[in-house]
């Protein structure tokens, strides 16, 4: 079966040249941890010519970016190195997508560390500063939720943007021309965990009411219905328990490039045989 023409479809550069050489017409998408990751991916012709999507870091040695700071020292440090990233990537000609994290703490190990505000403020700034470096949308994913030990209610390290409203009203506020969404659908999972199962599909279905907003899909499989979810699982698309085939179709219909965020081989040749097979891509 032939690839839609109007799709473009990715692959995680990690898998290795010699399971990616088996997909030709496949782009790549890669994490730039660094201003200084770019200089490595120049000097490797596979992933330079084949690279069409970038995620930019959501951390610095270690330590996690949060452009809503209360501390405006830091949350400096951390839009000035988003920025280094975005301009050091511009050498990347072939780059049509740059995925971002909301970089965003409101809380951290239980502490207040930011507000929305200052975050959509933040991101202004980076677009404002970096976004003639781009050759695409700059995409804002939705954030996974972390789940607390003890209760699930209790959540002591949250970012901003892991509920669908929250994550759609953020692109309304930015308002840029250069700034859009990326729909990542195990995330997506792990925010509805947070409701009744009889509210679950209403929660995906909100992701997906984004639309026209949604320019890149990180595209893989979780379990909606029991606590695996919670885990980020990234599973193969269509092993049962995950998300159901209405879901799958609905992706397939934005207008959107994708990236089958999948880290295993396996589970990549088993997305693509279910995504084929129900004629998705």
């Amino acid at each position: 079966m032939k690839l839609k023409k109007r799709r473009s479809i990715n692959l995680l550069a990690i898998l290795g040249g010699d399971f990616l050489s088996s997909f030709p017409s496949f782009g790549l998408e890669l994490l730039l941890r660094s201003p200084a990751s770019v200089s490595r991916i120049v000097h490797n012709p596979f992933l330079r010519d084949n690279l069409r999507a970038v995620h930019l870091p959501y951390s610095n040695k270690g330590i996690r970016l949060n452009i809503a700071d209360f501390d405006k020292s830091f949350r400096k440090k951390s839009i000035n190195f988003m920025v280094r990233t975005i301009r050091a990537a511009a050498v990347l000609k072939n780059v049509q997508r740059y995925v971002i994290h909301p970089v965003a703490l409101e809380t951290w190990d239980v502490k207040p560390r930011g507000d929305y505000v200052t975050a959509v403020e933040s991101m202004i700034e980076i677009l404002e500063r970096a976004g003639h470096f781009l050759h695409g949308p700059l995409c804002l994913e939705n954030n996974r939720v972390y789940y607390g030990a003890e209760d699930i209610s209790n959540r002591p390290n949250r970012i901003f943007c892991d509920e669908p409203e929250e994550w759609i009203d953020f692109a309304r506020d930015i308002a840029h021309p250069q700034f859009a969404l990326c729909l990542d659908t195990s995330h997506a999972v792990t925010t509805a965990l947070l409701s009744p199962v009889s509210r679950r599909n209403a929660v995906l279905k909100k992701f997906l009411s984004a639309g026209d907003l949604i320019k890149h899909v990180h595209w893989s499989g979780n379990y909606p219905r029991d606590s695996r979810g919670r885990n980020d699982s990234h599973a193969a698309i269509g092993v049962r328990g995950t998300q159901p085939l209405w879901f799958h179709r609905a992706v397939s219909q934005l207008n959107s490039s994708i990236t089958i965020e999948i880290p295993r081989a396996e589970n990549v040749r088993k997305s693509l045989a279910y995504l084929r097979r129900h004629e998705l891509i």
